[in-house]
């Protein structure tokens, strides 16, 4: 069957907004088959770079903004890159894009050593210079004619201690405990996103009275094939303007009354703040856990611009089943979910 679905946004990457947005109307909501794309307002993940040679600037569709050229050794921050037209551009700034080849990334410069040797003003070393008491005297000779106590005896020299110490080994060091690895995106698991996944939309489900949805493995396969047109494609349609996840549901012969889909590109390494709601760094580098946190996060609480569109979808009362997909690019995220009833 042929889907009904209107876009409202069209996908942008720019300064302090590193996610896409797409969003249909509730009326969409409404209609057989309903999809959705989420939206982050957080800070960056951010580099210094200078201008090895002059730069124009871009836009996300690779047209040059104005006549401006950026002239070599200017120094520019990079929020991340991106591929247009086949060419590998750093995002400087809202919507501004440099061609990478032009773009040489600075060192941070290394933190300050701290200075572990540190001395002891208040302590000093003094020698004795009277090594002799004050107050012994030097016993009285006896005077001619007077005999010496019967029990007086020369004193014998202590004699040095003749007991060995019993332990002689040398404490070994202490070794320093080793830091906690660092994550990378190289560490993601599809299989710890899906079950941290199903795991907080079936809570905040719960917290509405709603039924728990179903995690197929079969629309697991199909959907992780799909998620992996995302980073050429972030899109719910292909060229021809065909819904993409319907074709491959119909082509792997699944039925279903409605379908719908929710995409997200999500940067690696943060997390929610349940505190104040608010992202920020993961200290431990990120995780697949941690992700799946966050989308579905964005879904439900951060969902405005796309006119409350995907919370509209993982909390329809009618869901019974979805199925959960994901694939990496740079240091992206990029996940599917198709939900069905």
């Amino acid at each position: 069957m042929k889907i009904n679905y209107r876009k409202i946004m069209i996908a942008t990457v720019a300064l302090g907004c590193t996610w896409g947005s797409l969003a249909l109307s509730n009326a969409a909501v409404n209609a057989d088959t309903a999809t959705a794309k989420t939206t982050l307002n957080v800070p960056a993940l951010t580099k210094k770079a200078k201008l090895k040679k002059n730069a124009r600037v871009y836009n996300k569709k690779g047209h040059r903004v104005g006549k401006k050229v950026l002239k070599k050794g200017k120094k520019v921050t990079i929020y991340g890159t991106k591929k247009i037209r086949g060419k590998k551009y750093y995002a400087i700034g809202h919507g501004r894009y440099v061609l990478i080849s032009k773009v040489k990334l600075l060192k941070a410069k290394p933190a300050a050593p701290v200075n572990n040797n540190s001395t002891n003003s208040g302590s000093s070393t003094s020698s004795i210079e009277n090594s002799t008491p004050t107050n012994i005297t030097k016993p009285e000779l006896p005077k001619p004619g007077e005999t010496k106590p019967a029990g007086a005896t020369k004193p014998e020299p202590a004699k040095p201690s003749e007991t060995k110490p019993t332990d002689t080994t040398k404490p070994e060091p202490v070794k320093p405990a080793k830091k906690p690895k660092k994550h990378t995106i190289d560490d993601f698991s599809i299989s710890e996103f899906r079950a941290e996944f199903l795991k907080d939309l079936n809570a905040e489900r719960a917290k509405r009275n709603l039924s728990p949805v179903t995690e197929d493995p079969h629309y697991d396969e199909v959907v992780q094939q799909r998620s992996a047109l995302l980073p050429s494609n972030f899109d719910h349609v292909d060229a021809a303007g065909n819904f993409i996840l319907e074709n491959c549901f119909d082509n792997a012969g699944i039925s279903y009354h409605s379908i719908a889909e929710c995409i997200a590109m999500d940067p690696w390494g943060w997390i929610v703040n349940h505190n104040n709601n608010e992202l920020e760094p993961s200290p431990n580098g990120g995780t697949s856990a941690e992700i799946a946190d966050v989308a579905i996060y964005e879904y439900i609480y951060n969902d405005a611009d796309s006119n409350w569109g995907h919370r509209d979808i993982l909390l329809n009362a009618n869901d019974k089943t979805i199925g959960v997909g994901a694939a990496t690019e740079a240091d992206y995220v990029y996940s599917s979910v198709g939900v069905t009833y």
